[in-house]
């Protein structure tokens, strides 16, 4: 009877036992599910609010001119490196098209030339005849004549073999070579084509610009805004010099501000925009300068007015593209508005070294540099700092 009981309470203690730890492992499996639950929501959440910040980002960016100033700018400069690869191709074409010609010339030539001696042999043998050879040959006196004279006419067999097969080879070339040039010639009439195309394409993005700029410098509100634009552009120009001065590893006994009134100019023009308070006087508003704008054509050289370190070299909105020299003891020249960097961060450049090229990118002003110096990331006026000539 014992015996019995003692079983029925294990039997039920272990299914007791079983069933806490089904509910058990229900509940962990359920604990499980919920936070995974709550990491898909947050992930949702995450990426719902990346998505809205870009969509806020896009359109701040569509009523910002300064970003569609350099939506129009980032199409022209396409469309001007996709007419460039086209120019190259039909250069590159058309000076294999004249080296073909040439070639051509060449083998009419050479095929000339052996087509005229294959002729004076054909004639030589059809009046001789067939047995010319044989009454050459065997009209020998000894046979050492004959010997020699069987040897000469077999010189004379292979001679005239290869004069054929020459020919032969002549002919094939100069078919072979005119296809070439057939093909060559289909090529360069589709690149000029394909060019003509992107001229046109370039050529409206350009005046599509043009207008944009009349734009800004014609209507009051639209200067205003853009002047509004230009001065957040200068303070996030100010943080990032921050960031970069704090990883600047500056050497020692370098002597940029001992050459104040003496560095050389960094490009040769009229300077278009001075140094500070500035009086526009269409609308009669006034806007403050950290640097100056000296007039250059696109493409020109751009020099470093002293040695220095590159500590950046990108494009920045409101400044193009732009590269930034560090001179050490907090000195800092800057460079935008430029077509065409040959730097990257962390390259050495030498006094008057060419290391950029000018251009218009983000200017309202058309070609031209934009040229600041910073000492401890405060602006100065770099008029001061340059020789009186422009070298």
């Amino acid at each position: 009877m014992k015996k019995t009981y003692l079983i029925i309470l294990l039997n039920f203690f272990f299914f007791q036992a079983g069933n806490n730890w089904a509910i058990g492992m229900q509940n962990s499996s359920a604990k499980k599910e919920i936070q995974q639950e709550k990491k898909e929501l947050e992930r949702i959440k995450s990426k719902i609010g990346t998505e809205s910040d870009k969509i806020q980002e896009e359109v701040k960016r569509e009523k910002s001119i300064l970003g569609q100033l350099e939506s129009v700018n980032k199409a022209l400069k396409t469309s001007q490196r996709e007419l460039t690869k086209h120019e190259k191709k039909l250069e590159s074409t058309n000076n294999k098209l004249k080296k073909i010609e040439f070639n051509l010339n060449k083998n009419r030539e050479k095929t000339r030339i052996h087509k005229k001696l294959l002729q004076e042999r054909l004639r030589v043998i059809y009046r001789e005849g067939e047995a010319s050879y044989i009454r050459v040959v065997f009209s020998a006196s000894d046979t050492n004549d004959f010997l020699q004279r069987l040897k000469y006419m077999k010189i004379i067999a292979n001679f005239d073999a290869e004069l054929i097969s020459q020919y032969k080879f002549d002919i094939e070339n100069l078919t072979a070579t005119k296809k070439d040039l057939q093909e060559t010639a289909k090529k360069v009439a589709l690149y000029k084509d394909a060019s003509q195309k992107k001229k046109n394409e370039t050529l409206i993005k350009k005046r599509k610009k043009q207008k944009f700029l009349n734009k800004i410098r014609t209507r009051k509100s639209t200067h205003k805004k853009i002047q509004s634009e230009l001065l957040e552009a200068s303070k996030e120009l100010s943080s990032l010099i921050a960031i970069l001065e704090k990883s600047y590893f500056e050497e020692k006994n370098l002597t940029f501000h001992k050459r104040k009134g003496f560095l050389p100019w960094p490009v040769k023009g009229k300077v278009l925009s001075p140094y500070g308070k500035v009086k526009n006087k269409r609308f009669k508003t006034f806007s403050y300068n950290n640097g100056i704008e000296i007039a250059a054509p696109v493409g020109k050289n751009v020099r470093a007015v002293h040695q220095g370190e590159v500590l950046y070299s990108g494009n920045l909105k409101g400044y193009g593209l732009i590269v930034i020299l560090g001179h050490g003891k907090g000195f800092y020249s800057l460079y935008a508005h430029l077509s065409k960097s040959m730097v990257k961060k962390g390259s050495r450049v030498l006094k008057s070294q060419v290391f950029a090229q000018t251009g218009d990118s983000d200017s309202i002003n058309g070609p031209s540099l934009y040229f600041e110096i910073r000492n401890k990331r405060a602006p100065e006026n770099p008029l001061k700092w340059l020789s009186v000539a422009k070298k």
